[in-house]
């Protein structure tokens, strides 16, 4: 029967809880045994069933809800040991402040987190409270401890609660559930909703005595109500307590109460026998005990459905926990089956020098089918190993011919052993490895792994559930053959190719697992196995010879060679510029060079440089010219660069400098004293002056002077012009007719003539 929250949960695992003292069947409320058909309505069972548990059953009791739970009691010591005990940290690796990081199947949405932390009491836990079997809200717990120091974890404790997880996730393998001591939050173990797919378990393993002192006046091994796993408003019945204390140092039997807890989640009962009576915990047979019995010293604990003699409890363990599942359907939470069975085409694993796999076996109905190709007539061994310490899976091997008939199986008894460093007795025989010897070349053969029972420690194949690895005896590989093809492609106006290349011809017998490529850069390159690769950082213009070979088991074998040759992106050549001036006017034209590359041209960057200039213009791509005016006069010098990108890079072409003088007409001259002529012989004048204060950028090339006759009004009468005058003269004395003279001087340099210079004194030819 299982049992919900809402409208009734169970409290397992050595609770008193306080309220009911007496006559088995009273319950807190105050009403009599004669109101049982009240209280098995509350716990979802019929009349008769709760008064034969409460008549019959020592360890049942009913909390102050009227909900029922037991009073359970912890393991006895290990037969070969003394008593309680903890085992020593090693020393030969430093102690960790974090508990390793264990995940069984990352990506489900149900957790079961295993917390080696410790925890704080919420005021809203159905454990929070006062008086008997309560924990006063907010108490902090800490967390479990073999050295009493929670703070960190020796080498042995980090052992431990690997060996627990590991033990956990194999009995829950089958289910998509995630078994991890990394803590998913509140929101990942409680169910908000129905719609909400974030449900499970929070597991509190602990050493810290107050809990179990509280809880169950230090009697017990653990406690979780019932049902509770998948239910919508679950997290007040956080957390399901393990109290590792209890178990003698043994992360075997720790492991085993943590599944036993985690089973009541799951709404699972106890198992017992009639002549024990209702609410009885079957001690086992042999190596072998009921998960749902006492988790006591037996190397086996699996889950149950009342199999063994004398049975109380038929309910089928394994459906109960599949219907935990987001619907709730029967077998909802399985998750579906790994590899085919017997009776379907099996998974062809070819032909390879060696296999290895994991699987899980799921059920009794489960067995995992595969094949192999032999090349070679060495013996064929197959050989299928589980967790070991907690194991539950029985394995066999069976190897077959392809139409199933068994030519080589193994099944060992099942046995145990004391384990001193697990302080319990772990399993034997659970094991299985089968050898075909001498098989025919040429031949497939199948190899399919079951879960079996043992007749003589009292289990079925029902429960003979969890993980295991196998592995398969193959054949040497030879090298494969080279890639059939071999090609390259550049991608256009980039740095990057393509390669691509087809599978070998023969693979050697053994399965291509990869290529390595040569030749190109940052090669040689190992890749898995695919049919191309993208190179990148391609030198534009260079050839790259590239080899393709294929690997194997037995190595790298010969190359297929191809060639890539990228463009070259940006043009080879530069542009052409041209630049001239007329005064301060400048005009560059340039023509764009070739483009093999195909490189997209982005734009024009023209910069100036010379006295006063710092020109620096971007234009689009579309002109080729450009026009500056009221230039500074001196030489400038001009470079016009085009910017080019490709899909992956960009770069830049520039011309060769081109340099311009820029010049303008020079200034005036400044007039100097003239002076007349000497009295007698030849009428003479003499003009003077001084250079401009500005050369206009070109140097002077010559003076020319003109002189003015004036009458005795002052009127100009006549101009007579000089001929060019040498640019380092300063004085022109020349003959002109006798009269009264004025001058004025014009310079010239290569652009044209000065204005003129001022007028100078009246003088006299004489």
């Amino acid at each position: 029967m299982r049992f919900r929250l809402g409208t009734t949960v169970l409290l397992t695992s050595a609770v008193a809880l306080a309220t009911v003292q007496g006559v088995p069947g009273a319950h807190a409320d105050g009403s009599t045994p004669g109101n049982l058909s009240h209280l098995a309505a509350i716990n979802h069972m019929s009349a008769a069933k709760l008064g034969d548990i409460l008549a019959h059953d020592k360890t049942a009791h009913l909390d102050h809800t009227g909900h029922m739970f037991y009073v359970e009691p912890a393991p006895t010591a290990p037969v070969k040991s003394t008593g309680p005990q903890r085992a020593r940290s090693s020393t030969a690796f430093s102690n960790v402040s974090v508990v390793p990081a264990l995940s069984s199947r990352p990506s489900s949405t149900h957790k079961i987190f295993l917390d080696f932390n410790g925890t704080t009491v919420s005021a809203g836990s159905a454990w929070a409270g006062t008086g008997a079997g309560k924990v006063p809200a907010g108490t902090v717990i800490t967390g479990f401890s073999l050295d009493s120091d929670p703070s960190t974890y020796t080498p042995a404790e980090v052992s431990y609660i690997q060996t627990v997880w590991k033990i956990v996730s194999e009995k829950y393998s089958p289910y998509d559930v995630d078994v991890t001591t990394i803590d998913p939050g509140t929101a990942g173990y409680s169910r908000s909703t129905s719609a909400d797919a974030n449900y499970g378990d929070h597991v509190v393993i602990t050493d810290d005595p107050t809990p179990v002192n509280d809880i169950c006046s230090g009697q017990c091994a653990g406690v979780a109500y019932v049902g509770t796993f998948d239910v919508t408003g679950n997290a007040p019945y956080d957390p399901v307590w393990v109290f590792s204390s209890m178990d003698y140092g043994s992360a075997q039997l720790a492991a085993h109460d943590a599944a036993h807890e985690v089973g009541h989640t799951f709404g699972l009962s106890h198992d017992g026998t009639n002549n024990q009576g209702a609410g009885s915990y079957y001690d086992g047979q042999n190596n072998w005990v009921p998960i749902m019995g006492i988790t006591n010293q037996n190397a086996i604990a699996q889950f149950s459905k009342g199999e063994y003699p004398d049975a109380n409890n038929q309910e089928d363990d394994l459906a109960i926990i599949g219907a935990n599942g987001n619907s709730g359907a029967d077998g909802s939470l399985l998750l579906p089956d790994d590899y085919p069975n017997t009776g379907f085409a099996p998974d062809a694993l070819g032909s390879e020098s060696s296999y290895g796999l994991n699987g899980i076996i799921s059920n009794a109905a489960d067995d995992d089918l595969f094949s192999i190709a032999r090349t070679c007539t060495t013996d064929l061994t197959a050989t299928a190993t589980g967790i070991g310490a907690g194991q539950s899976v029985d394995l066999k091997v069976d190897i077959l011919d392809t139409s199933n008939n068994v030519l080589a199986s193994d099944d060992p008894t099942s046995g145990e052993f004391f384990d001193n460093t697990l302080n319990a007795d772990t399993p034997t025989g659970m094991d299985a490895s089968a050898t075909l010897p001498s098989p025919s070349a040429g031949t497939t053969y199948r190899v399919r792994v079951s879960g079996v029972g043992s007749a003589a420690n009292g289990y079925t194949n029902y429960a003979s559930i969890g993980q295991y690895h196998l592995t398969i005896t193959g054949c040497p590989a030879a090298l494969p053959s080279a890639p059939a093809t071999a090609s390259a492609t550049p991608n256009p106006g980039t740095t990057t190719g393509a390669v691509n290349w087809t599978a070998p011809t023969s693979d050697g017998g053994g399965t291509i697992t990869g290529y390595t490529v040569s030749g190109l850069p940052g090669n040689p390159v190992t890749l898995g196995n695919v049919l191309t690769y993208h190179p990148t950082n391609l030198v534009p213009g260079t050839t790259y010879n590239v080899t393709v070979a294929a690997i194997n088991s037995a190595g790298t074998g010969p190359t297929a060679s191809t060639s890539l040759e990228v463009d070259t992106w940006a043009p080879t050549t530069k542009p052409v510029l041209t630049v001239t001036a007329s005064g301060r006017t400048v005009s560059l034209h340039w023509t764009a060079p070739a483009n093999p590359g195909h490189a997209t041209l982005t734009g024009w960057h023209i910069a100036g440089t010379g006295p006063g200039n710092t020109t620096s213009t971007n234009l689009a791509p579309s002109p080729l010219a450009m026009t500056y005016s009221n230039v500074p006069i001196g030489t400038q010098t001009y470079v016009v660069t085009g910017q080019y990108a490709a899909a992956d890079t960009s770069g830049i072409s520039p011309s060769d400098p081109k340099s311009v003088a820029v010049a303008i007409k020079p200034g005036a001259p400044r007039i100097g004293i003239a002076s007349s002529g000497a009295r007698g012989g030849l009428k003479t004048a003499t003009a003077r002056w001084y250079a401009p204060t500005t050369t206009g950028g070109a140097a002077i090339t010559s003076y020319r002077v003109v002189a003015y006759q004036v009458n005795s009004a002052g009127r100009v009468i006549r101009t007579i012009t000089s001929k060019a005058l040498s640019s380092s003269g300063r004085l022109f004395s020349w003959t002109l007719p006798g009269g009264r003279y004025k001058f004025r001087v014009v310079a010239y340099n290569r652009i044209g003539v000065s204005p003129y210079s001022g007028y100078s004194r009246l003088v006299t030819s004489r």
